[in-house]
């Protein structure tokens, strides 16, 4: 029974019959039910009902109606109440629909309404009861949701378990792949206190150039950063802000327009001309994605977008959900599938920071998103061919790219970064300084033809991590002994030795 209207739903719903006991009066007419992550592709939340005694399990992919070849992205409740709506549909759709039962049983039992419904969570018993109470339920037991002791919901898991190991082997898994898809355990929604504030500069200026940012680190990686190119996009977005206003953005965005949506989301983000709104973020995101108008460079930004969505969401004490990680890393995948394997630089470093550590723990990870580590794995790889490169010059001609002045450490990844002594010194021992002032009172004795190298005993070579063409370095060491090689193609040498000064003294 394919229900579309919700109101029929419901009319339908309360006109079936409510009992203690189950049609077969052999079983209490109580059912457990929780919602569970399924992150095997294509992903979406789902609705698992359990009846304790009878042990008849059923499950319902979330939101109802959703094709099942598409992923179930645009639901993704963060605590009861956005969930409520969705769930309470899927209840009636279930108990209307018998569980499916006409599709396995020549004679099926006909549809019945719960007596008594439980869950594990708190909000979610809460804010169901709410739903069904809001949208006219007749089975005024149905008005409130008991919370379920312990002993039910570990009965339940381990029921789903079997369920989860025959939909694994339906799907093909074998041997280690299917051991790395571990079993999802219902959902607990958090505390609000444990989410994190989105925080927004005071200045709208800095809005904006927070909003291009945002918006640059969703695009695919450029080769060389261009400080001019960025002033411009910056100049063009401030202009876009002043002109169009956000109620027309919105209108564009619920209209089908990409672009748009994504406009609107980071405006809401940023908290330009409104107040930031995490449910918002996502919901317009997913427009942008959603819209048969977005092409694949729309589509693939907006995924990206949404992997800080799910990053950022809680303060760093409490860790990310695992259902938080999936769906990151999903959007990861898909941004790179839809740039035909290329990344941008939010799913490089969500890659490398988040997905690589969380990878030892959920295994499953590994076996899935193969766009993101491909990804990674490249860039890997052309990072070290860079900096041995790099390593091998400067082993060539150490002094071209270290500065020669005593106690300075700065070293650069190309020779023009660094001013040459213009004396008369051979050119195969000309030190190389990173400022004006330059220890000439050491040089001078060796700042003649045919003399020996004024640098007697240069600095170690810590190897560049080249952020971009043109980029200088420091080492700095940490509280614990270690040292960490500090890059950047925008700040200068004064400012990175600074930098390093405050680190140390804190340290």
């Amino acid at each position: 029974m394919d229900i579309r209207d919700d109101k029929a739903r419901a009319r339908l719903f309360n006109s079936l019959s409510c009992k203690a006991l189950s049609p077969s009066r052999m079983v209490p007419n109580t059912w457990y039910f929780d919602l569970r992550y399924i992150s095997i592709d294509p992903p979406s939340h789902t609705l698992f009902f359990y009846q304790p005694d009878s042990h008849m399990m059923h499950t319902q992919r979330l939101p109802i109606n959703s094709p099942p070849y598409q992923a179930g992205i645009g639901f993704f409740p963060e605590n009861g109440e956005q969930a409520a709506s969705e769930v309470v549909k899927a209840i009636m759709h279930g108990f209307l629909n018998s569980f499916e039962a006409r599709r396995f049983e020549q004679y099926p039992p006909a549809p019945f309404a719960p007596f008594k419904l439980t869950t594990e969570d708190p909000s979610l018993a809460r804010e169901v009861g709410k739903e069904f109470k809001a949208i006219g339920a007749v089975h005024q037991c149905l008005w409130n949701i008991e919370v379920a002791g312990d002993s039910t919901p570990k009965v339940a898991h381990e029921q789903f378990k079997m369920l989860y190991a025959d939909i694994k082997t339906r799907i093909g898994f074998k041997d280690l792949v299917f051991a790395a898809f571990q079993t999802p355990h219902s959902i607990v929604f958090l505390n609000p206190s444990e989410y994190e504030e989105i925080t927004v500069h005071d200045d709208e200026e800095d809005r904006i150039c927070e909003y291009a940012n945002q918006l640059s680190n969703a695009k695919l990686v450029e080769e060389k950063f261009d400080i001019n190119k960025r002033v411009k996009e910056i100049e063009d977005l401030a202009r876009l802000v002043e002109n169009k206003p956000l109620d027309l953005v919105k209108r564009e965005a619920d209209g089908g327009n990409g672009m748009s949506a994504i406009d609107y989301a980071l405006r809401v983000r940023n908290g330009i001309g409104c107040t930031p709104d995490r449910a918002k973020i996502r919901e317009y995101l997913v427009k942008a994605i959603k819209s048969p108008h977005s092409n694949n460079v729309t589509k693939s930004i907006a995924h990206s977008l949404l992997i800080n969505w799910y990053t950022d969401a809680l303060k760093s004490d409490y860790g990310l959900p695992v259902r938080y990680v999936f769906s990151a890393a999903y959007h990861a995948d898909q941004a790179v599938a839809l740039a035909q394997g290329k990344p941008s630089p939010v799913v490089l470093l969500f890659g490398q920071n988040l997905m690589r550590p969380h990878a030892e723990q959920f295994v499953q990870l590994y076996a899935q998103f193969k766009n993101v580590w491909n990804a990674v794995d490249k860039r890997d790889e052309e990072i070290q061919t860079k900096r041995t490169h790099a390593q091998q010059k400067r082993m060539e001609k150490p002094n071209r790219y270290r500065c020669a002045n005593v106690g300075c450490l700065i070293q650069t990844d190309t020779g023009k970064m660094l001013q040459r002594c213009s004396g008369k010194c051979d050119p195969d021992k000309k030190p190389s300084y990173c400022g004006r002032e330059y220890d000439w009172k050491n040089h001078k004795p060796f700042c003649k033809p045919n003399q020996p190298c004024s640098v007697i005993a240069p600095e170690p070579d810590y190897g560049m991590r080249r952020t971009h063409s043109g980029a200088i370095s420091i080492p700095i060491r940490q509280s614990d002994g270690q040292t960490m090689l500090l890059s950047s193609s925008t700040w200068s040498a004064e400012d990175l030795k600074d930098f390093k000064k405050e680190l140390e003294k804190e340290n």
